[in-house]
């Protein structure tokens, strides 16, 4: 698996079984603050995204658990962008996008183009 996905800026963790929705989301959003993935600049008091990267250095995960299942996304810090998830803590990655991107360990989904 690569580096990229295996190295998050930090991790949101949500059994989503015991979960209040409405405190939960608050949460998550003062988390994306302070932990530096909404940008350094505001508009109308509200943080937005930096500049998007060409090639992206920075990710977050949001883990969704039940008692017997989990999911892991891979989410760009740069545009928010779902970029890859894995089932379980062991399985594989599986990334959206092109199939010519780097690295090659996750595996591609294609759209049958």
């Amino acid at each position: 698996m690569a580096k990229k996905f295996t190295k998050p800026e930090f991790v949101a963790d949500f059994d989503i079984t015991k979960i209040n929705p409405k405190v939960t989301y608050k949460q998550f959003i003062e988390d994306l603050r302070k932990n530096k993935i909404l940008g350094k600049t505001f508009s109308h008091n509200i943080p937005v995204l930096a500049p998007q990267e060409k090639t992206p250095t920075r990710w977050f995960h949001v883990v969704l658990r039940t008692d017997e299942k989990e999911i892991t996304l891979s989410i760009r810090c740069d545009n928010l962008y779902l970029e890859c998830y894995q089932m379980g803590k062991a399985g594989a990655w599986m990334e959206f996008g092109s199939d010519t991107k780097k690295p090659p360990s996750p595996s591609f989904l294609g759209f049958g183009w």
